[in-house]
């Protein structure tokens, strides 16, 4: 069997001079992508103000979404712990995906009332945890769950 030979041969002429790296010139073409001083200091500082916008982030809103006042409801004004008391304003308890939150005693019926509103076709879980206990913190009733403490304002019914 004969063997096939590969046979490499330089193209006729002088070779090509090796033409040292430049950043700003693209492809073989020589096509330039230098810009003038004007539009680079404008590129510059459109990518610094774009870099602080990001490195600012969302502003987190001033109030909470379920109370836009941002303020507490009168009903959860207290003087000691003994004003408190804990109070599930939804239709599942807070063990079981519900919310509840600590209101002055003298308006435990009115807020049984208004909270949780209609709950027929709503399906809780079943799990067992301790329930909360309440505390006066600043003037306001809260709440403490084992070793986590939330003082949150009453929703919108």
């Amino acid at each position: 069997m004969p063997r096939a030979t590969l046979r490499i041969t330089a193209p006729p002429g002088p070779l090509p001079r090796a033409v040292p790296w430049d950043p700003l010139r693209l492809g073989p073409f020589g096509a330039s992508l230098r810009v003038s001083g004007a539009i680079f200091r404008a590129m510059k500082r459109l990518a610094l103000l774009v870099a602080f916008l990001a490195a600012c982030g969302p502003s987190k809103p001033t109030t909470d979404p379920a109370n836009p006042g941002g303020s507490f409801d009168e009903r959860q004004a207290c003087t000691a712990d003994s004003d408190c008391v804990a109070v599930e304003v939804e239709c599942c308890d807070q063990c079981n995906g519900g919310n509840a939150v600590g209101v002055h005693k003298d308006y435990l019926a009115e807020i049984k009332e208004t909270y949780p509103g209609e709950c027929a076709d709503v399906a809780c879980t079943e799990m067992a945890c301790e329930p909360p206990t309440a505390f006066c913190s600043n003037s306001v009733c809260g709440l403490r769950f084992g070793d986590r403490v939330e003082v949150e304002p009453l929703p919108r019914p």
